[in-house]
């Protein structure tokens, strides 16, 4: 969304090229209805094509990251251990500075609300001073036209459909006036000067607007004149009426004698003759205008992307997999709201001073250290770079992606905070060498936004270890959590809703028996996509199933009666509440280590010699990324994953990340069997998409139902 400063600027742009057209092309040189008619369009297009925002979407977009300019190393602050309970320092109380550019925003803005309703108001009561005259008047039907005969009017003029007219005008006189005015009637000039009268009340601050006002009022004299003379009156006779009425008054809305340049109406009396083929100058205004939009209006847009939600992100770095994060408690990105970057900093984790409960950090026995922490023991990088959705990003150019995702940051309005609850951070000398510039020395994986940030179609509920929970950071009784989902997904729009995701964060000991609570009051409002994350690590994004067998609940929940499935086509995965994993197809499950899923999961899925006793395979057509049809036996297998109540929660992640690990390692196969690329990360995103339809993540989390089994004997 453009700035109001920006607006007004391509405001004054367009209409000040629009009149320069007219004046240069159009006036005295078109027909005087087709000039009146280039006027309002004029004024209408010229705030109506700034207010625009029309997506252009490249076919294809390749980033290339730039090279980064060095920038000069700051001091990091130096790491000092945290003070013993009970001696903290006292918290310094930072001076608040008045925000002078605030305050000019909101004197600016409220000139112009007082200004334009000042206009409106005057504007309206002219229109109520008009009927409130007719009231008084004597009305006669004319037919095209009423006359409105009333000793107060000075000097005739006419409004809509009415003419107004004084009681000191007879015989000829009396004729050529009502001539006149009925010309205004029949061409509806009113109409015309009430629509640009409102434009130029919103738009005052707009020189042009003033100006077509007033060529609007010249044209239409003209053309009103044209017509008395055209009915066979006497020019002579008609100029010495105009100037006896030139020193009279009529409301500035209304069409009258004395509303133009008397000499130019004489003027164009006699010296304008139409021009064959006039309406040819029209076309000048089709480029013109093509061209104010293409400035003005046409917006460039990346193309949303194409891949299912759940699906991993592909590494883009050789090399970072083999990195190590560091462990971080807490981080933020500040930068200001016009986009320029602040700066990068987090806490790294240490269990042992002190630990995080919501946006505060607090000591070992529970006092809040925030300040004190960010002060003394904060990390500050000098030059970060991003990873956000695959994508390489210096810091300037993250700042100006995600500038539109900030909330406002406690005591200032020049800055904005994008917190990440699950960032992987990186940082060494390391890092430098990955990226082949010794001046980096963070790099910021980033995955799903945190709500804080401002992503409306992205909500955050986490749980503490004393199963106490919070939305968007506001601390919420289970029983209210359900409200608080359904008011946050109704103030969505209909677009949003589809892509309403939760980031649930909860402590490593958490049972599942509360994060199944949690999804099962998500379920009630239909949101079903969920980001599980634990620590620093990143999110696994998955889909609720819908619930099963019950009656439809509000928001449009749909209910679903759960497919047969074979047998074969099922491996399940169940993790009881020691944390043990008992995994394997269907009635031949087996205790197993977290580590040994993504090979059984990968075995499972392509079953390479068509086993029977593993998934079927389904030969289908895919469309492949040059435009033709391929044909590949995808898998009908499905992973479920179930858990007891009393499962840990970072088990639970654990075995998630696994389970995706596993499809990952099948894509890596198909890519290099079937496209015969080097590795899935090689390829391009329309051939990722292409191996992400012949290896679908078929994960479900609830135990389907009516599973067809094997008699045994």
């Amino acid at each position: 969304m453009k700035s109001p400063a920006l607006y007004i600027l391509e405001v004054l742009f367009c209409s000040g090229l629009l009149l320069a057209l007219y004046r240069l092309l159009l006036v005295r040189r078109v027909a005087f209805g087709a000039a009146r008619r280039y006027l309002v369009a004029a004024v209408l297009l010229s705030a109506l094509i700034p207010a625009l925002d029309i997506p252009v979407y490249p076919a294809r977009t390749v980033v290339y990251p730039l090279p980064l300019i060095a920038a000069q190393p700051e001091n990091p602050a130096a790491l000092a251990e945290p003070a013993p309970a009970g001696t903290l320092p006292a918290a310094e109380t930072p001076a608040i500075p008045v925000d002078r550019a605030r305050w000019l925003r909101i004197a600016v803005a409220g000139l112009y609300i007082l200004t334009a309703g000042l206009s409106l108001g005057i504007f309206f009561r002219r229109i109520v001073s008009i009927r409130r005259l007719r009231r008084r008047s004597h009305l006669s039907d004319r037919g095209d036209y009423t006359l409105a005969e009333n000793p107060a009017v000075e000097t005739p003029f006419s409004f809509l459909r009415t003419v107004f007219l004084g009681g000191a005008y007879e015989g000829l006189q009396r004729d050529v006036v009502l001539c006149h005015e009925a010309s205004h009637v029949r061409h509806r000039h009113s109409v015309e000067r009430i629509v640009v009268e409102l434009v130029r009340s919103l738009f005052w601050f707009n020189p042009f607007v003033w100006m077509a006002s007033r060529w609007l009022q010249e044209v239409q004299e003209w053309e009103a004149d044209r017509d008395v003379l055209d009915a066979g009156y006497d020019l002579t006779e008609y100029r010495t009426i105009i100037f006896r009425q030139l020193f009279g008054y009529n409301p500035d809305i209304a069409c009258g004698l004395n509303h133009s340049l008397t000499k130019n109406r004489f003027a164009m009396m006699t010296q304008f003759k139409g021009r064959r083929f006039a309406f040819l100058r029209f076309g000048a205004a089709i480029p013109v205008v093509a061209g104010m939009m293409m400035l003005c209006s046409f917006t460039t847009r990346m193309p949303e992307p194409g891949a299912e939600l759940a699906q991993p992100a592909a590494p883009v770095l050789s090399g970072l997999e083999k990195m190590t994060p560091v462990e971080v408690l807490y981080s933020e990105t500040c930068t200001s709201l016009e986009g320029k970057f602040g700066y990068f900093m987090y806490i790294p984790a240490d269990d042992s001073k002190y630990r995080a409960r919501g946006t505060k950090i607090l000591s070992p026995s529970g006092q809040d250290i925030s300040e004190w922490a960010w002060k003394h023991y904060s990390v500050k990088a000098a030059n970060p770079v991003f990873v956000v959705g695959g994508e390489l990003l210096s810091k300037e150019e993250y700042a100006d992606r995600e500038r539109s995702k900030f909330r406002d940051f406690p005591g200032s309005v020049k800055e904005a905070v994008f917190v990440d609850y699950s960032p992987r951070i990186y940082a060494g000398p390391a890092v430098g060498e990955l990226l082949g510039d010794p001046s980096v020395d963070v790099l910021v994986v980033t995955g799903i936004p945190s709500p804080a940030a401002g992503a409306a179609s992205v909500a955050s509920i986490r749980i503490d270890a004393d199963k106490r929970i919070t939305f968007n950071g506001e601390p919420v009784a289970f029983d209210g959590l359900t409200a608080k989902i359904a008011a946050w997904r109704d103030a969505l729009s209909e677009e949003e809703r589809p892509q309403a995701t939760i980031c649930l964060r909860a402590d490593p000991a958490t049972r599942m028996g509360v994060v199944t609570d949690v999804k099962q009051a998500l379920r009630q409002e239909n949101v079903l996509r969920l980001s599980y994350g634990q620590g620093t690590q990143p999110g696994v994004v998955r889909t609720l199933p819908p619930e099963f067998g019950r009656s439809s609940r509000q928001n449009g929940v749909q209910v679903v009666e759960m497919p047969k499935i074979k047998e074969r086509n099922l491996f399940l995965v169940l993790v009881n509440g020691a944390g043990q994993v008992l995994a394997g197809p269907e009635g031949r499950q087996e205790i197993v280590e977290v580590s040994a899923l993504p090979a059984l999961v990968e075995v499972f899925v392509l079953n390479e010699h068509n086993d029977p006793a593993l998934p079927e395979k389904t030969l289908r057509e895919i469309p492949l990324s040059d435009g033709t049809m391929g044909s590949y036996p995808v898998s009908d297998g499905i992973v479920s994953l179930q858990t007891s109540r009393d499962t840990p929660y970072d088990t639970y992640v654990e075995v998630q990340r696994r389970l995706a690990q596993g499809f990952a390692a099948a894509r890596e196969k198909v890519a290099q069997g079937w496209l015969g690329a080097p590795s899935y990360a090689a390829l391009s995103p329309a051939d990722r998409a292409v191996v992400d339809r012949a290896v679908p993540l078929n994960i479900a989390e609830a135990e389907p139902h009516d599973v067809v089994r094997r008699t045994r004997k």
